[in-house]
């Protein structure tokens, strides 16, 4: 139920999972004018400015799908390096760490992990382009699951479950939360507090299953511009009024990106999800109904109603094994929080400047 809670938890996720990044997402290659050079040494092992860019760029293009245009600001961009940086150093720890361990990697693990890496771009892609080699490619396997592993003996492994008790208090929390009752003082983050109401909120509210049709208007458009799309929704609306199948329509004529491959399939959604006009329209549809043309922000719309669900009461057993992963995956990274500390004080890290 609870995959997103908000884009502070989104970074983190990015931010602490950067090291399967640099197998798993597009390297993107870095110019031949640039000089490779050293940005961090940790106990002897050099982390390279050429590595540093082929994550960082990527994952610097992750968050801005994530965070809005405001919060793409150069020092919000500069932060963002630092930690990567930062987590690059952490990596490199872990990795030298599990080495000391000598934990045993098996061929099946290594195939298995192959396997799901994209071919298409990533690491696997530069080993299939002959831009790396065999044993590169399967060294950088080796010590990504060899990683995992130590971070799960150390962390995951040391972590006891969530009790009842602790279950049943975060919930009542969140109820309150939602009920607009007073929240007393937690150990929970308030914006996480936050996230988790929406999502039960949205779970047990109202929920419609649509389709539409978009036919966009920039908002820098021309009056004829307008009159064009508009025209244009308007011979769509014939033909569906002919019989002509809504999906296929959508296929053929619909500017959403997201869900005209789909037949304008939005899947479900709840209230507040959608600009008001959509949402107004499309929650007062019966199922099977389409709508007249609407006008929003985005431009022209007209909606079919697939299905709808009946808000109901918030139930405690639908949502306690979310809650108890939750509440697992938060002492795990607070200890490996302090985990990591301990390691860094222990090292031998020198950092140059990147700029």
């Amino acid at each position: 139920m609870f995959q997103h809670l908000n884009e502070v938890m989104l970074m983190k996720k990015i931010i602490v999972l950067a090291f399967l990044f640099s197998i798993a997402i597009p390297a993107q290659r870095i110019s031949a004018k640039v000089v490779d050079r050293t940005v961090a040494i940790v106990n002897g092992e050099n982390i390279l400015l050429s590595d540093f860019e082929k994550v960082c760029n990527s994952t610097v293009e992750q968050y801005k799908t994530f965070v809005s245009s405001k919060d793409q600001t150069s020092e919000k961009i500069k932060e963002l390096k630092k930690e990567i940086l930062d987590q690059m150093i952490n990596e490199k720890i872990i990795v030298q760490e599990a080495k000391k361990q000598k934990l045993a990697v098996t061929q099946r693990e290594m195939e298995e992990l192959k396997e799901k890496l994209p071919s298409e771009d990533g690491l696997k892609a530069e080993f299939l382009k002959g831009e790396i080699t065999k044993k590169e490619f399967e060294d950088k396997i080796k010590e990504y699951l060899m990683a995992t592993k130590f971070i799960n003996k150390e962390i995951k492994g040391k972590v006891g479950l969530p009790t009842e008790e602790e279950t049943k208090e975060l919930f009542d929390i969140i109820m309150k939360k939602i009920d607009g009752r007073d929240i007393p003082a937690t150990k929970y983050n308030s914006k996480d507090i936050e996230g988790l109401a929406k999502l039960i909120k949205r779970a047990f509210g109202d929920l419609v299953h649509a389709r539409h049709i978009l036919i966009a208007v920039p908002r820098n458009s021309s009056m004829k511009e307008k009159i064009n799309a508009k025209k244009t929704t308007e011979e769509i609306k014939q033909k569906l009024d002919k019989g002509e199948d809504f999906g296929d329509l959508a296929m053929k004529y619909s500017d959403d990106p997201g869900s005209s491959q789909n037949g304008g399939d939005l899947g479900f959604f709840g209230r507040d999800e959608m600009v008001p006009e959509f949402e107004k329209v499309a929650f007062s549809l019966n199922v099977g109904s389409t709508s007249d043309i609407i006008e929003t922000e985005f431009g022209y719309h007209i909606i079919k109603v697939e299905a709808k669900k009946a808000s109901r009461k918030v139930n405690y057993d639908e949502v306690k094994n979310d809650l108890m992963n939750y509440i697992f995956e938060k002492k795990a990274e607070k200890k490996y929080g302090d985990w990591i500390v301990e390691l860094r004080a222990k090292s031998a890290i020198k950092i140059n400047p990147i700029d």
